[in-house]
């Protein structure tokens, strides 16, 4: 496989569809998508340094967004908690190997696959998983509006 046979990886930008009402989780997806799409950018670029620190960056970003998802989950009881937290180590394990994979790689291809793999399972996460915990966000706005965000 050569780097060729990888499409461009489509990172969309942040839009009201992604939208879970809360000002501090939305923010941080914000923040997550765009510093994935700089990742997608370096990587189509051949920047190897600086993917590999985009790539810490992003990775501190989602590991914060991962806690405050989590500590919510934990004030409201979100039924759903546990199946969402493999979600997100799973999730986490993507990102790191993706800078593991820098190193291994002659080219950018590898890299470029597991970035397509990682965005793709980011996308589902956040329109299938992150959707489906939005009314226990909308419910403890009403009642907890000030630990919410």
């Amino acid at each position: 496989m050569t780097e060729t046979d990888i499409p461009d990886i489509d990172i969309p930008e942040w839009s009201s569809a992604l939208s879970l009402g809360n000002a501090e989780i939305d923010a941080e997806h914000r923040e997550f998508l765009a510093r994935l799409g700089h990742v997608a950018r370096l990587i189509s670029q051949g920047e190897r340094l600086q993917i590999k620190d985009a790539i810490r960056a992003m990775t501190a970003v989602l590991k914060g967004h991962f806690a405050t998802e989590e500590n919510f989950f934990n004030r409201v009881g979100y039924p759903q908690a546990t199946a969402h937290l493999v979600d997100h180590v799973t999730l986490m394990n993507l990102a790191l190997e993706i800078e593991k994979v820098i190193d291994g790689s002659e080219d950018f291809s590898t890299p470029r696959l597991a970035l397509a793999h990682f965005a793709q399972s980011v996308i589902d996460h956040l329109t299938e998983s992150d959707m489906a915990y939005r009314p226990y966000l909308v419910e403890a706005e009403g009642v907890e509006a000030s630990e919410v965000g």
